[in-house]
């Protein structure tokens, strides 16, 4: 499927967005789509806004790809990630901070050694975008996993997320496709075609 993806432009710490055709998929979207001004009702019939998310990180001289998946934090090969049929990628993210030569070292390694630890997925996330449950801070969703990373490195993937009300401080896949209207000085997009 991916077949001509350019590898040799990725680096730790990119983020790939994809989109699923499942319920689970669909949920997310509807729940989390008006958070970038879209009606979850379209977006959760369509795969051009992100559900899911997971980290690119150096590990043994290779890319791989670390993701919160329904059994817990994981470690896959690039190119199978990349051939999963039931993902669509829809945008590829670069954080300038994150990926900065020396700090991304230090971040690509944090992020190796908690997926050494193994951190349980957050089943409660569909919940607490319905407003109906609370953020278990012991657990992690995929997008949290990258918020968590960059809010240690004092940073942020989305400047808005922060500014909600205290119970709503997630964030979802969708706001690391899109980001705030001035994101661009801090993160940005990467082709890979």
């Amino acid at each position: 499927m991916y077949s001509d993806f350019n590898y040799k432009k990725l680096r730790p710490l990119d983020v790939f967005c994809t989109s699923a055709s499942s319920l689970t998929g669909r949920l997310i979207r509807l729940g989390t789509a008006c958070l970038k001004n879209r009606s979850g009702i379209i977006e959760a019939t369509r795969q051009q806004v992100a559900n899911h998310c997971a980290i690119v990180i150096s590990l043994g001289d290779k890319l791989w790809v670390a993701e919160m998946v329904d059994d817990g934090l994981k470690i896959n090969s690039c190119r199978k990630y990349l051939n999963n049929k039931k993902e669509k990628i829809v945008a590829v993210k670069r954080h300038k901070k994150l990926s900065q030569n020396i700090l991304s070292v230090i971040v690509n390694d944090d992020l190796v050694r908690m997926c050494q630890g193994m951190r349980d997925y957050d089943w409660k996330l569909i919940a607490q975008y319905f407003g109906l449950g609370r953020n278990d801070k012991s657990k992690y969703y995929c997008s949290e996993l990258c918020e968590v990373l960059a809010n240690k490195y004092d940073t942020t993937w989305d400047r808005y997320q922060l500014k909600r009300r205290p119970a709503w401080q997630m964030i979802s896949p969708i706001e690391i496709q899109f980001g705030a209207p001035e994101y661009s000085d801090f993160v940005h997009d990467i082709y890979v075609e």
